[in-house]
């Protein structure tokens, strides 16, 4: 399983549980290392290969299209949430998706979703993995902030692919990390959800700011104590955030990591909102 495995990636399952997903595991570690001399298209179609439709044998002995998507995109999001945002690999895996979406195929499910160019059961299994991290119960330097992290990142990368509809992803993120002022949690709050906060502003800020502007997400009740205003995106709330990133760059608890973030979210902010 896996022998060149650069990256060293963790399946982080039962290995023999079903032999296709090892093979699927296999082409992720080969193809998304940054030297990799596969393009996200062979990859694909590797992947694709492995479809139980593609696959010789007794239709018995197979899962059925829609299992094997809920399999296949399970294991992926176990895999993007091990990769840093900021680098090659993250892109490589957003290419990977993207070359999927442009495979041919007239396959599809029940429910009428096409495979793959809808990318049936992505939305569910990256919002079930989302929701599996609850980042406040971590210290800092903790392995699932990083991921949380990560994963936030992969979302926003998502959205603005309009591959993924990640406002609420991102509302409760902002919110879980600008208007919370727990005592019991505000070490990690500063030195890991802001900065991750910040990250929605880097990669989002027009999509942020747009939403605020439409006031989207209304029927969100996503709000901590210190935001006392409406529910949903609203210009109030972004000002809010601002005066909160502004303010937490000099919290006590704040290092350089989190003042920079906090620096670099102001500037997007500031530069959208022109």
């Amino acid at each position: 399983m896996a022998v060149n495995n650069p990256l060293g990636l963790q399946l982080e399952a039962n290995p023999g549980e079903w032999d296709v997903e090892l093979k699927l595991f296999d082409i992720l570690t080969t193809y998304l290392p940054q030297d990799s001399a596969w393009s996200a298209q062979h990859a694909a179609k590797q992947i694709n290969g492995l479809f139980p439709n593609n696959r010789p044998g007794n239709d018995d002995e197979k899962e059925s299209p829609g299992s094997f998507l809920a399999e296949f995109w399970d294991l992926m999001f176990r895999i993007a949430y091990q990769l840093d945002y900021r680098n090659v690999p993250m892109q490589r895996f957003i290419s990977l998706i993207k070359a999927l979406q442009q495979l041919p195929s007239d396959i599809t499910l029940e429910d009428g979703s096409r495979v793959w160019q809808d990318l049936p059961h992505l939305p569910m299994f990256l919002t079930e993995r989302w929701h599996r991290l609850s980042p406040l119960e971590y210290v800092p330097g903790d392995e699932a902030l990083r991921r949380w992290r990560n994963l936030n990142g992969l979302t926003a990368y998502l959205t603005n692919g309009k591959i993924y509809g990640g406002l609420y992803r991102a509302l409760a993120s902002i919110s879980m990390s600008l208007e919370n002022n727990d005592k019991k949690t505000m070490k990690t709050t500063v030195a890991s959800l802001v900065p991750t906060a910040a990250v929605w502003f880097t990669l989002c800020s027009p999509k942020i700011y747009n939403a605020c502007q439409e006031e989207k997400c209304k029927d969100s009740e996503v709000r901590w104590k210190l935001w006392q205003g409406n529910p949903g995106y609203s210009k109030e709330r972004w000002d809010f955030w601002r005066r909160r990133f502004a303010e937490l760059s000099t919290h006590q608890e704040a290092e350089v990591e989190s003042r920079d973030a906090c620096q670099t979210a102001i500037s997007a902010m500031d530069a959208v909102a022109l």
